[in-house]
């Protein structure tokens, strides 16, 4: 159950169809990633995840990419980002929804110059790459 309070509600009236509680399934737990428009090529669905969360910070958390969005959302400065969906092995069932934290997506191996490389296109614009 993810209602905060419920105890509250106790002897409260509710309208037809209005909401008592909300349940959260915690044994398919899922995370959404926000990616950069030039960094979503290599992604693919099943692509293994590496999450660390502000609540958990020395501990990492994997799962598997599920889907990608099929349509890059402007994020607060106008530039192109997709959502990307991905499960959350927990095995010690210790996670919550609304968790925040950040991600990594394996894609396979690259030379250190190669990563270098990109993260200085990057900063200095991003449409080079």
């Amino acid at each position: 159950m993810i209602s905060a309070h419920l105890e509250r509600r106790v002897g409260e009236w509710l309208e037809a169809g209005g909401l008592l509680l909300e349940l959260a399934d915690a044994s398919r737990l899922t995370a959404e990633l926000q990616l950069s428009e030039t960094e979503i090529e290599p992604v693919v669905a099943g692509a293994t995840v590496e999450l660390r969360l502000a609540a958990y910070p020395e501990h990492v958390f994997f799962g598997e990419v599920l889907d990608i969005a099929p349509v890059a959302a402007a994020d607060p400065l106008g530039r192109g980002v997709f959502a990307v969906r991905a499960s959350v092995h927990d095995p010690a069932a210790v996670l919550r929804p609304g968790l925040t934290g950040h991600g990594s997506i394996v894609c396979g191996q690259r030379r250190l110059g190669q990563i270098a490389r990109r993260r200085l296109l990057r900063m200095i614009d991003p449409a080079l790459l």
